[in-house]
């Protein structure tokens, strides 16, 4: 309680400054402005304009969930043989943008990511649990993304994007099950890519003042096609706010609130049981996650390193609701690197 209280005031004083609009011409060479990161595809470039980034992501999961309410492992033993208990996720993201003219902009990522997560089962002996440690790290799921310019003022801009992603990432990666005391095939959401093709289009809002940068972002991600194991991830609508507080001309705070809801599976995978194993169950597989982040954005300005932009970042989940058991996220931390080449 204490976490969102902390937050919600965080996000309402970067706001504040921010509402009253003066005349102004939006720059994106400002430390409020920078936002690549959790956001992609967040703005229009300049023609000629390269920018590159590198993202590191670590999202921690503990407490399990059974729709909004917090249960304990021994619960889902009434449902399931075995539970989740802990979870890691790493994700490391490399992205290129490139202004093609000055209202169009091309935009492509890949992501490595390392997936580690703990499970418990019961024993015969009352009292006594068996833990193992399942994981899957590699190559992700890749994206190619066009943005165009819808609008433009002084100070406010607007442009959408309609990205598609590509299944790159092996969806077939197998570990240690420890209800089998075998080697099955690992759990949908502990596969690297979705096995299917993705189409995510999105609009983008910006506005400026001499305080700081607001924006939105409205994306959604529809999965065209099952993978070769009939089944596809559900689709996904994601938003997001931003604000930055400009400090000085280096330095930035940032707030905002974003949400995401994903839908259940559609399809099966034969080589999952879904009495076994929440994860490998796609009845009622999808889920509602709102969080808000607090971070720090500095840009340099001088000497070797000038142009390079620097952001670190928690994000706390403040609302969460699963449609099934789930374990689910506590918190998230980001460190952001970019830098736009002039070509």
């Amino acid at each position: 309680m204490l976490k969102r209280s902390l937050t919600l005031l965080a996000l309402a004083g970067l706001i504040a400054p921010l509402s009253a609009q003066e005349a102004h011409v939006f720059s994106y060479d400002r430390p409020d402005a920078q936002t690549f990161g959790a956001v992609l595809g967040d703005r229009i470039l300049p023609e000629g304009m390269l920018h590159v980034g590198y993202m590191f992501e670590q999202a921690d999961y503990e407490d399990i969930f059974f729709g909004s309410e917090r249960i304990g492992a021994i619960d889902v033993f009434d449902l399931y043989t075995l539970s989740p208990f802990d979870r890691l996720d790493r994700r490391h993201r490399l992205q290129f943008s490139y202004g093609v003219t000055d209202y169009l902009t091309l935009r492509a990522s890949g992501v490595f990511v390392d997936f580690q997560r703990d499970v418990v089962a019961e024993t015969e002996s009352p009292g006594e649990l068996l833990l193992a440690s399942t994981s899957n790290d590699g190559i992700g799921d890749v994206d190619i993304e066009g943005l165009v310019r819808l609008y433009e003022s002084d100070s406010f801009l607007a442009h959408a994007g309609l990205a598609l992603e590509f299944p790159v990432g092996d969806y077939d990666a197998t570990d240690f099950n420890l209800a089998t005391s075998t080697q099955t095939r690992l759990p949908y959401n502990m596969q690297r890519g979705s096995g299917s093709t993705s189409l995510v289009p999105g609009v983008t809002l910006s506005t400026q003042n001499e305080h700081g940068t607001v924006g939105v972002q409205v994306r959604t991600r529809l999965r065209l096609n099952n993978g070769a194991f009939g089944w596809r991830a559900g689709n996904e609508v994601e938003g997001k706010l931003w604000a930055g507080y400009r400090i000085n001309d280096v330095i930035a705070l940032t707030s905002g609130v974003r949400a995401f809801s994903f839908g259940s599976i559609e399809g099966f995978d034969e080589s999952l049981d879904p009495t076994r194993d929440p994860a490998e169950d796609v009845i009622l597989s999808g889920g509602t996650v709102v969080s808000i982040p607090l971070g720090l954005n500095v840009l340099l300005d001088q000497g070797f390193l000038e142009g390079n932009m620097f952001s670190f970042e928690f994000d706390w989940a403040v609302h969460q609701e699963y449609d099934n058991v789930r374990l689910g996220v506590d918190r998230v931390f980001r460190i952001t690197w970019s830098k736009p080449y002039e070509l």
